[in-house]
């Protein structure tokens, strides 16, 4: 209930602000990790993360407070997240396996709140950047591993269960973060 609350809240808000309300579409590339949390539940092995390169986007609807340079920016978006992870001559693996290589994927569904500040503006162009926090709901989880023989056969197992057994890495149904951006507008 205090989730669904929060949405019509942010969802609502700009439309009682005064000035113009916008509406676009926002998108970007997204390089994102697991932050602290070197092992992974199915192993000890001292794997070599990577973070993983993906993408965002969503629809945005922004509205400024009259004449003051600043703006509300709501909306919904698809964020994809985790890292990417390998191992060569894994430690406690049949001795045939040559590598292991994997991947932690969360994608979310985020409502961001932020406030964005005009940093330089003419006929041509328009700087922004705007900050705050995010309530991302978790939409698709994958978690696969697979091992590469010496005889070039591969094995892949793979988890795409929201209930995953949480061993070093916690899957959150519901993100809190802090959100950041860079805006730079050519033409009107």
């Amino acid at each position: 209930k205090i989730v669904c609350n929060i949405m019509l809240f942010g969802a609502i808000l700009p439309c009682f602000v005064i000035g113009q309300v916008r509406l676009g579409l926002t998108g970007g590339v997204q390089y994102s990790t697991f932050p602290k949390q070197p092992t992974l539940s199915w192993d000890q092995n001292a794997y070599q993360f990577h973070n993983r390169q993906s993408f965002t986007g969503g629809i945005q609807l922004e509205a400024p407070f009259k004449s003051s340079g600043f703006s509300l920016l709501t909306g919904i978006g698809y964020s994809a997240k985790g890292r990417d992870l390998f191992l060569a001559s894994p430690t406690g693996a049949s001795p045939d396996v040559k590598e292991i290589i994997g991947k932690q994927y969360v994608d979310y569904l985020e409502v961001p709140l932020l406030i964005q500040i005009d940093l330089a503006r003419s006929k041509k162009y328009k700087i922004e950047v705007a900050a705050g926090g995010y309530l991302g709901f978790l939409n698709r989880l994958t978690e696969e591993r697979t091992y590469v023989y010496a005889n070039g056969q591969k094995l892949s197992i793979k988890n795409s269960d929201f209930r995953v057994p949480n061993g070093g890495i916690p899957y959150q149904n519901l993100d809190l973060g802090v959100s950041t951006s860079l805006s730079i507008s050519i033409g009107k």
